[in-house]
């Protein structure tokens, strides 16, 4: 005690870094309560409760200096500790609330608030004070964010910068993949750009907004994200850009994790280091190239006592503080195209966004095909919360008419207005107007003029425009892509089987050719584009959908085959089992054991990042291919019944809990596999208690003990946790109602009172 005392009053006369130490090892002489074994010492209790408010008081102490240092962890570990031992504390809820805002987790804040609301409530019958409840709100308002820490020690060639909104960040652009030939046309859509830029001007001066680019396929969402991005990069926004994929669906955070990361990459070491330090250490669980930059980084605070929910709801936050804290250091707009393709992270981030949208210069630029939205429910929910609030508008795209395809071909080939409105009759007649349909048809009917779609105007051949009244786009595709030479259109084959963009290392391990001629090819063509990255992409999604339904099925099922072949060799692969796992998927019978080995992997890569839900899909996935083998594998049947159960675990549901660890304790039984046998029952019977289905856990229980039981020699090896099963199963046993045995269980009686006086009242009688 004397040693305890003499730290805690040398922290009070000693410096900052000196009073930490004094007040660690304070912290560490502390093992309990002074004379715990002896609680009914009344002489003592004014000294143990002095003594431990000391402790309390060291503990708030020491956390204060911690967190001003940014170690954020740590202080919250420490008010932790405080109301482990009291949890009517308020003055350590208001702390670890400040602590868990400052540090990015503003989620995890709030639920820190209602659980101080409802154990006050239980406790003492009290709301919070007037203080906790203005640091909610603080909180809620946002005001309260993560300071901009210094992550390493700067040197001379690397300055240590504090960003403020006098300081910008500086600007970068991330504009959207387009064909640049002829980037310069641009019809119609005058009424909408005009009521973007001017939104843009409102965002500029701190009232943001959100727009919802909408229309069908080929429509021009993007061509006129395009214009207006070029517009807000003009007048000095940051612009941050991201394509959703059909392929990443399921991966959480995708479209925000490829935007993000490439904005921190090109970032300066200098800028890079201004920014907070507790939203980079969340983002490097999306985006992990940051540690490479910032290996001193620290690994995100894991809390047992927070779900997987709500550390996702940390993440979820993180990401949010991370976009407001550049909208404050420079205006900023965020475009998702393809948001069809969205997952539903993704819409929790905007929809978190949305609600304080107006607070910041940010512009939201979002687009979606009007006939793929009821495939991705999460995208409608979104929409219908939207439609709640005042600061999102929706700007439904439609065709062009037949002036504006006469303006758009004026403008493509030069033709006077007599020519011009000959072929817009007949050009609007095959297509109807849609942008991408009249593109293509004009490249063809360049080609078809003298094989350059940027033909001279006297050189144009309008024969191929005599076309049926209902044709297709994929018709014109298709026969575009029918004048190709073979080897080019393996490379298209491929390009299309891929799926999304790819690498050039990708496309020469897949493709059995040399593929160097087909490729110079289709960019000659604007088929693919090559992005700044070093990777191809196509010019647009339909031209890849037709050329990938223009297959046969053997064709795509060979060609899945080495794509997922040559995705295995690629240095990176063990960070994308989800791709390789799709592409096993389609490549036939003779690729299954393959798709169900990778579908087990991609499920883990999901517990990893909180993809729940997710992962369930890629284990039943695998199962069903394992199940329906004469010999399945049984390392990958014991992964995946385990990470299935592991991920209904953490969505707290009991149903696929039990299926699960049933199924995983079937095939233990059929492995003769005992330990596994015993861990599946064991796992299942401590989740169903601990979510208060006592009577389901002890039925397990009793099926535990009968198969143990059952076997002699088992018996004598698990003597003991046959002992401890019976005395759980006979704790949360209920008590017979005519139990007279004093063998039974009973309920518990309390003792009887102290005696104030025992000796005086020995002596009376």
């Amino acid at each position: 005690v004397e040693a305890f005392e003499a730290a805690l009053d040398a922290a009070q006369s000693a410096t900052a870094s000196s009073a930490q130490d004094h007040l660690e090892e304070a912290i560490a002489l502390y093992q309990d309560d002074y004379l715990a074994g002896d609680p009914y010492a009344d002489w003592a209790q004014a000294e143990r409760e002095r003594l431990r408010e000391r402790y309390f008081a060291a503990l708030l102490q020491l956390a204060a200096l911690q967190a001003g240092d940014g170690q954020f962890a740590a202080a919250i570990a420490h008010c932790r500790r405080i109301l482990a031992r009291d949890e009517v504390r308020e003055n350590a809820y208001q702390a670890l609330m400040r602590y868990q805002a400052e540090s990015g987790d503003s989620a995890g804040a709030l639920l820190t608030y209602e659980r101080c609301r409802h154990v006050l409530a239980e406790e003492l019958g009290a709301d919070p004070s007037p203080l906790t409840q203005a640091l909610h709100q603080r909180i809620l308002n946002g005001e309260i964010t993560p300071p901009p820490p210094v992550l390493t020690r700067p040197t001379e060639s690397q300055p240590v910068v504090t960003l403020s909104a006098s300081e910008p960040l500086p600007q970068q652009v991330q504009m959207p993949i387009l064909d640049q030939h002829r980037i310069e046309i641009f019809v119609g859509r005058e009424a909408e750009v005009a009521q973007i830029e001017r939104h843009l001007q409102e965002a500029a001066a701190g009232k943001g907004m959100l727009f919802l680019l909408a229309g069908e396929a080929g429509v021009g969402k993007t061509r006129l994200a395009f214009q207006v991005l070029k517009l807000a990069g003009d007048r000095g926004f940051t612009v941050l850009s991201a394509a959703c994929q059909a392929l990443e669906q399921q991966l959480p955070f995708a479209p925000l994790a490829d935007a993000i990361g490439r904005y921190l990459y090109a970032l300066s070491d200098g800028a890079l280091l201004g920014l907070p330090a507790a939203s980079l250490t969340q983002l490097a669980q999306i985006a992990p190239s940051l540690r490479n930059r910032l290996p001193e980084l620290a690994a995100p605070a894991t809390d047992g006592l927070l779900s997987a929910e709500e550390n996702r709801q940390r993440l979820i936050d993180a990401i949010v503080a991370f976009l407001t804290s550049l909208a404050q250091l420079r205006p900023l707009v965020l475009f998702l195209d393809d948001l069809h393709w969205a997952d539903a992270e993704t819409m929790s981030v905007l929809s978190r966004l949305s609600q304080r949208i107006g607070e910041f210069p940010f512009l939201g630029l979002l687009t979606y095909r009007i006939e793929d939205r009821v495939d991705n429910q999460p995208l409608v929910t979104l929409l219908h919360s939207l439609r709640r609030t005042q600061l999102h508008l929706d700007l439904h795209l439609a065709r062009f008419d037949p002036q504006q395809v006469q303006t758009f071909i004026e403008q493509f080939t030069g033709l006077p207005g007599q020519r011009s409105a000959e072929l817009a009759e007949h050009l609007y007649a095959a297509t109807q107007g849609n942008p991408l349909f009249v593109t293509e048809a004009m490249q063809a009917l360049a080609e078809h003029s003298n094989g350059d779609a940027h033909a001279a105007p006297d050189t144009l051949n309008l024969q191929p425009l005599n076309l049926r009244r209902n044709q297709r786009v994929q018709e014109l595709i298709l026969e575009r892509m029918e004048r190709l030479p073979p080897p080019a259109l393996k490379v298209l084959q491929i390009g299309a089987v891929i799926g999304r963009d790819f690498s050039l290392e990708l496309l020469e391990g897949a493709a059995t050719e040399d593929p160097i001629g087909g490729l110079e090819i289709y960019l000659a063509r604007n088929y693919l584009l090559e992005r700044p990255d070093e990777r191809l992409d196509f010019c647009h999604q339909v031209v890849r959908q037709v050329a990938y339904d223009s297959m046969s099925t053997l064709q795509r099922r060979r060609l899945h085959q080495c794509v997922g072949d040559a995705l295995r060799q690629l240095p990176r692969a063990a960070e994308n089992p989800e791709e390789i796992a799709f592409h096993y998927r389609h490549a036939g019978a003779q690729a299954r054991q393959l798709y169900a080995r990778y579908s087990v992997l991609a499920g883990e890569k999901l517990l990893a990042v909180m993809g729940f839900r997710q992962a369930i899909e890629h284990f039943d996935d695998a199962l069903f291919v394992l199940e329906s083998s004469s010999v399945p594998d049984a390392e990958l049947m014991r992964s995946a019944l385990q990470g299935r159960g592991l991920a209904y675990e953490s969505l707290l549901d009991p149903e696929g809990m039990a299926n699960s660890y049933r199924q995983l304790q079937r095939w233990a039984h059929q492995q003769g596999d005992r330990p596994l046998l015993l861990t599946a029952h064991n796992r299942l019977t401590t989740m169903l208690a601990l979510m208060g289905q006592q009577a389901e856990s002890n039925q397990f229980l009793l099926e535990l003990l009968e198969l143990v039981s059952t076997d002699e020699a088992a018996a004598r090896e698990h003597a003991v946790l046959i002992d401890l099963a019976e005395r759980r199963r006979q704790i949360y046993s209920p008590l017979p109602a005519d139990a007279k045995s004093a063998t039974l269980w009973a309920a518990y009686t309390p003792p009887p009172p102290v005696v104030p006086n025992a000796v005086a009242q020995l002596q009376q009688a």
